[in-house]
């Protein structure tokens, strides 16, 4: 059987690049402009549930003179740093078992860069056997679309019901894979970013990825 997995509050909390990338943007306001208190501020949005122009707020807050260039610089140091995520140790004993009876994936979407930076921080590339980021790819490829999970049915030649993906976010991780009839599993982290989202009717629920085995045959 293929079992793919989303990234983003799938493997890892999210949030955890989110304040990793918070640190490396305030480390670069500091050094560059001699602003300090960045990632505190931001931290404080974050928490509030503010998700956008979370560093325009923050820079306000503290009193900085904000201008276009000064946002751009922060959001590509933001997306484009290195991440201080970690792969906890059940995650990772989790994934070795896994992979010793099914074909792994990972499907995401997200700034290529990104996205395989998380990778290599998480140590986890040799657990799958494909990675598809589908930013890679082009819009067309970004979820909801089956694009990214059709290739992997070449890529795998298993197909539909042989197929499984495990992801968190109800609003668009779903939607391809079902329509190429692929079983679905909707994992629901506490501290996700989509974990206030319901569960979709008929999708099964999990808090932990690691139980996501209960509902593979």
């Amino acid at each position: 059987m293929l079992v793919a997995f989303d990234l983003d509050d799938t493997l890892y909390l999210e949030r955890d690049f989110v304040f990793s990338g918070y640190h490396a943007v305030d480390n670069f306001l500091r050094k560059s402009y001699g602003i300090e208190g960045v990632q505190e501020a931001a931290t404080q949005l974050f928490m509030k549930g503010v998700r956008t122009n979370v560093f325009d707020e923050a820079l306000g807050r503290l009193g900085a003179r904000i201008s276009h260039g000064l946002v751009s610089e922060c959001v590509e140091i933001y997306q484009d740093h290195s991440p201080v995520i970690s792969l906890t140790t059940s995650r990772r004993a989790f994934l070795s078992a896994i992979g010793s009876c099914h074909e792994l994936a990972i499907v995401t979407d997200g700034k290529p860069i990104t996205q395989r930076n998380k990778i290599a921080a998480l140590g986890i590339q040799d657990f799958f056997s494909h990675i598809i980021v589908t930013g890679e790819h082009g819009d067309t490829w970004r979820k909801p679309s089956p694009l990214p999970f059709s290739r992997l049915e070449v890529l795998s030649r298993l197909f539909g019901g042989d197929c499984a993906y495990v992801a968190d976010n109800p609003l668009k991780d779903f939607l391809g894979p079902q329509e190429l009839g692929w079983r679905v599993i909707r994992v629901r982290p506490e501290g996700g970013i989509y974990s206030h989202y319901p569960t979709p009717k008929g999708i099964p629920e999990t808090s932990d990825t690691e139980t996501c085995l209960d509902y593979l045959p």
